[in-house]
């Protein structure tokens, strides 16, 4: 709550339209979560309230929960999406169109990779998600450093229906 009013503060406005809760947090249930987000929204505080990097089964609690208690429902997530990173394909995307959640795209530009920032077999920049050789996960990301194209695991482009 305290969060949101800083932010109101600061951006010296009455209402903020989208408020999103950042990462799921295991010790804390969602209709904990939920009833607060809710609260924010019915003082006027807050137009809508989202999710970032949430699962499909998280969300789908959420609506439950929702629906549940009569508490606002979360209208949107916003997962890593990128060239390079489309787990979301498998369950969120479609779990979204069919629960009518909107999806904002974050990293999609995997953190510089895409335009260049980043190069194969360069010292990366200072800084950068890949200065030490690694991405987000701690893994070396295979497309970035140089692995084979046989070793990339490869999946079809495809655009939700």
């Amino acid at each position: 709550m305290r969060g949101c009013e800083d932010s109101l503060r600061r951006l010296g406005v009455d209402q903020i339209d989208l408020y999103q809760i950042h990462r799921p947090q295991s010790g804390i249930p969602i209709d904990e979560t939920l009833r607060a987000m809710d609260d924010l929204v019915k003082q006027g505080k807050v137009r809508y309230i989202g999710t970032s990097t949430f699962a499909a089964w998280q969300l789908l609690e959420s609506l439950w929960q929702s629906e549940k208690w009569g508490l606002n429902r979360f209208g949107c997530d916003q997962p890593p999406y990128n060239l390079l990173d489309r787990r979301i394909e498998r369950e969120l995307l479609p779990m979204a169109q069919t629960y009518g959640f909107g999806s904002i795209p974050w990293s999609p530009l995997a953190g510089g990779f895409l335009i260049g920032k980043c190069k194969r077999q360069e010292q990366n920049p200072q800084g950068s998600r890949y200065e030490d050789g690694k991405f987000r996960n701690g893994k070396k990301d295979a497309l970035a450093f140089g692995e084979p194209a046989a070793k990339v695991p490869s999946t079809p482009i495809t655009h939700p229906k």
